[in-house]
């Protein structure tokens, strides 16, 4: 098959070299040069369209083009996203597993700093005010690990009869000690075990 020759044209900041095959599906592939000095195969269609318009380079410039890739805060918004997103992560199911999302406009680092940067000091953690609704700037705020630790009742939702409750939620139901709850939450039990299991005297053999 014979394709139109696009060496030499430009395309964002690709300067076709020469044609460089074709897939399987007879699609033209070209050699280009990209203005970082990057050499990269792209299809014709792909150039043509826009789709294509540098090596990556102009991607990797506007993903840590903020600098603040290496900093605590930018680590905080990634960890953010990850338990909300991720279901590899050890976190998720206490977060997205739960249905907790994060305000749609900070899946860009930039948006969440505009938002969340004022009042942001080393050391400090990203808390949810009401431990019901998502990550936004209405519902977040700066707390160090102390408060937080404090108010870890509101940190953790329980699935009860088809309805998320906190720790203080359902010790007052079941009349189960708030640390009972934690620490089987610790071991690693289901929530309806958790809910459920009656507290064992001491005297019970645990075996």
């Amino acid at each position: 098959m014979k394709y139109k020759d696009i060496s030499g044209d430009k395309f964002g900041k690709l300067t076709v070299i020469s044609y460089n095959g074709s897939t399987k599906s007879g699609r033209a592939k070209w050699l280009c040069i990209c203005e970082c000095g990057n050499q990269t195969t792209v299809l014709a269609s792909s150039l043509k369209t826009g789709n294509t318009i540098s090596c990556g380079c102009v991607l990797k410039s506007k993903i840590t083009r903020h600098g603040k890739s290496n900093t605590k805060i930018y680590q905080i918004w990634l960890s953010m996203k990850t338990r909300c997103n991720n279901p590899r992560s050890n976190r998720y199911e206490y977060y997205g597993g739960k249905g907790i999302t994060f305000d749609s406009s900070w899946k860009v680092f930039e948006r969440f700093y505009a938002d969340m940067n004022e009042g942001y000091e080393e050391g400090l953690s990203l808390d949810r005010i009401d431990t019901t609704q998502g990550y936004s700037k209405e519902n977040c705020r700066w707390v160090n690990y102390t408060v937080q630790n404090n108010n870890k009742s509101d940190n953790i939702l329980l699935l009860n009869k088809g309805k998320f409750m906190t720790v203080e939620q359902i010790s007052k139901i079941t009349g189960l000690s708030t640390t009972t709850i934690y620490n089987r939450r610790q071991r690693g039990w289901s929530d309806n075990r958790i809910i459920t299991t009656p507290v064992m005297s001491k005297f019970t053999n645990h075996n």
